[in-house]
This record gives C-alpha cells, sequence and structure tokens, in this order.
C-alpha cells in the first residue's frame, strides 16, 4: 500500500499535467490560419514594422529583422549612412573605405525597439582608467568601429536587441494586438495551483509523519516545474494569433512568396525608386533581399533600352 501511493501521486500529476496541457492547447493553442492556402501577394500587405514581420514569420527577432530595422530608420531619416575613406595600419600608402552612420534629430516617433537598436549601435567606448573602459552615446559611428566594439563584447548585438524586440511583440505592445495568450495564461495559473496543492501535500506527509506522502510529493514538484520549464522556453505552444494577427501573418506569407520568384515585365517596373527601398526592406526581413536588388538592377538597365521594344526578365 506505501509503495503505490509513493508512485501513485507522481502519475497521477504527470497525467492531470498532461490532460491539462491537451485540454488548453486545443481549445487555445490552434492557430487559426491552419489550412489556409497562401496565395502570392505582388504588395506590400501592410506597414507592420520590420521586426514585427520578422517575429510573425520566424517566432524570434532574428539578424535580418535587425538589419532591416536599421535599413527602415534610414528611409525614415533617422540616420544617415554615408561612405568615407580609412586608411590602413600601413599609412597613406593603401586607402580603404568605411562606412559612417550619424544619428540624425528627427520628429517622427520611434518604437522601443527601435529606440533601443540605435542607442544600442550609436556608442562608443572611452577609456577611465588604465583597466577599465565605459561606454557612452555617440551620434556618430563607423561600421568598422561596430564590427570592432562587437569583438570585444561578450553578448552579441542581436542578442540585446532580440530582447526588446521579442519582448514588444509578444506582450503586444505593438500597434495591434497580434498575439492571444488565454491559454498560455490559464495552463500556468493550473500549474501554480498544482504546485501548491503538491507543497499542502508535501507538509500534510511531515506533519503527519507519512514518509510516503511527503516523498511522493517531492516526486511530483519536478514534474510541474517540467512543464512550467516547457511553455517558458516555448511561449507559443499553447498561445495562437489573433484573428488580425492571423491575417497579417497569411498575407506576410503571401507577400515571401510572391519575392522568392520575383520577376517584372518592363511595364510593371515601379517608377518610384522609393517603391523598391521599400520592397528590399521588407524582402531583407523575408531572406529575398538578393532576390530584389538583382530585379533592381535589371529594372533599370532595361530602361535603357529602346522603348518600342519589349523586354522580359526571366532566370
Amino acid at each position: 500500500m506505501a509503495e503505490y501511493v509513493l508512485w501513485a501521486i507522481p502519475s497521477l500529476t504527470l497525467i492531470l499535467c498532461s490532460i491539462l496541457f491537451f485540454h488548453f492547447y486545443k481549445k487555445y493553442g490552434v492557430e487559426l490560419y491552419s489550412g489556409r492556402e497562401i496565395v502570392q501577394v505582388k504588395e506590400i500587405p501592410f506597414k507592420d514594422k520590420p521586426y514585427v514581420v520578422d517575429y510573425l514569420l520566424n517566432l524570434k527577432a532574428t539578424t535580418n529583422g535587425m538589419v532591416a530595422t536599421l535599413m527602415d530608420l534610414f528611409l525614415r531619416k533617422h540616420i544617415k549612412i554615408e561612405r568615407v575613406e580609412s586608411e590602413s595600419v600601413l599609412g597613406m600608402i593603401f586607402k580603404g573605405y568605411d562606412y559612417k552612420l550619424s544619428r540624425l534629430e528627427s520628429n517622427g516617433p520611434l518604437a522601443p525597439s527601435e529606440q533601443a537598436l540605435l542607442d544600442l549601435i550609436f556608442i562608443r567606448k572611452v577609456r577611465t582608467g588604465w583597466f577599465s573602459t565605459s561606454k557612452i552615446p555617440s551620434n556618430d559611428v563607423t561600421i568598422s568601429g561596430i564590427i570592432l566594439r562587437q569583438e570585444q563584447e561578450e553578448t552579441p548585438l542581436i542578442v540585446e536587441w532580440a530582447r526588446t524586440a521579442e519582448a514588444e511583440v509578444r506582450t503586444n505592445h505593438v500597434v495591434n494586438d497580434f498575439y492571444n495568450f488565454t491559454g498560455a495564461r490559464k495552463f500556468k495559473m493550473s500549474l501554480i495551483a498544482l504546485e501548491a496543492a503538491l507543497i499542502a501535500l508535501l507538509l500534510a506527509g511531515i506533519f503527519a509523519k507519512i514518509p510516503e506522502l511527503a516523498i511522493g510529493a517531492v516526486y511530483s514538484i519536478p514534474i510541474v516545474f517540467l512543464f512550467l520549464l516547457i511553455t517558458a522556453l516555448a511561449p507559443r505552444i499553447l498561445s495562437k494569433m489573433t484573428y488580425l494577427g492571423a491575417e497579417h501573418y497569411i498575407k506576410w506569407l503571401g507577400y515571401k512568396k510572391f519575392l522568392t520568384d520575383f520577376h517584372y515585365l518592363e511595364k510593371k517596373i515601379p517608377e518610384d525608386i522609393t517603391l523598391w527601398e521599400e520592397h528590399l526592406v521588407y524582402a531583407t526581413v523575408c531572406g529575398n533581399a538578393e532576390t530584389v536588388l538583382r530585379e533592381f538592377s535589371y529594372a533599370f538597365e532595361a530602361r535603357k533600352e529602346p522603348k518600342n521594344h519589349a523586354v522580359v526578365f526571366h532566370q
């Protein structure tokens, strides 16, 4: 009987946690876009921030999202990028080129993740002692300087920035509420209640001098912690997109599908270079920047051809 009690409690805990998990997954975790066909979207579907699109498509903030956010800040005139000469350590004989980023005064609003990215990039190290340095804000940085600083940092720039970007989207601190975390929240509350019940059972076993009861509770507590850990490491398991989030996700997938086969007839080439720049920002998020740049060069080369020639671009 004692051995039965010892193993019954952990077994029941595992069964109960599994039932709760599948219950909340079925009720709250099944995505609204499941089974929907992905259709090509030939225009930029929404004015979502690049890092928001990045998270929608990849469920995390990536280097592509960070670069695209920086490009977007350039287009919105929050930063300026210019090529400058850089001398090598061998002096004036060998010269190269570097790129300088300058922070501009702008009245345009910045999202928390955009502000965080600028704050992380526009800093420089100064020596404060024989063996110590500190970081101070800077209005100008170079690409080589950023690379050098990154080589000396323990935490990569993308890791630091991703924490802010992911938290902003996950907590719905964006323009639109893209996620519904009801299932994850209710499951977590259920596990906390179960954990409290097991602790009470442990104390009851100790005070009542029933070691099997106490040991069974001790064996059960890590099981609950395991499920809590799973929900912490994979928060999207029991959450799902809102109807608006699902619509944006489907449209951005369609746009990414379009970029994968990005070919224009000359008559469809956009006249406005700004449109190409916007395409390039979101193409960077989708991992298709090279395709858009290639078509961009093809398009403007084609404009040099006689107007009575129909030009078709194909791979």
